[in-house]
């Protein structure tokens, strides 16, 4: 495989693609753009209020509450801790830092 040349000096948030596979600069490291998923029905929906229609699959991230839910048989079911509950689910665009979040906490980067 040959070597991937990215830009000397990007802008936070440039986008670099090779051979149909994307990188984002968070600021400091290029991290991979996750591909679409290929699953119909299947998204994450970032919103401080359930989704009034819970499609099989699609996951709901609690703004408010912090908890991540699955839709599953037509119902949100928490998979996730939020608030005081247990660990807890953050979802952002840059990484954690050493002083964010506690132990059994998870985390999902979004670029």
């Amino acid at each position: 495989m040959a070597a991937i040349t990215f830009p000397a000096t990007p802008t936070m948030g440039q986008k670099h693609t090779v051979a149909g596979r994307t990188w984002s600069w968070d600021g400091a490291v290029w991290l991979v753009v996750p591909a679409a998923p290929a699953a119909a029905g299947s998204s994450l929906i970032m919103a401080a209020t359930a989704p009034a229609t819970a499609t099989d699959g699609s996951m709901w991230f609690d703004e408010t509450g912090g908890g991540l839910y699955v839709a599953y048989k037509g119902a949100w079911v928490e998979v996730g801790g939020g608030g005081s509950k247990g660990p807890q689910v953050h979802i952002g665009a840059a990484p954690p830092t050493a002083a964010d979040g506690n132990d059994g906490d998870y985390w999902a980067v979004y670029v």
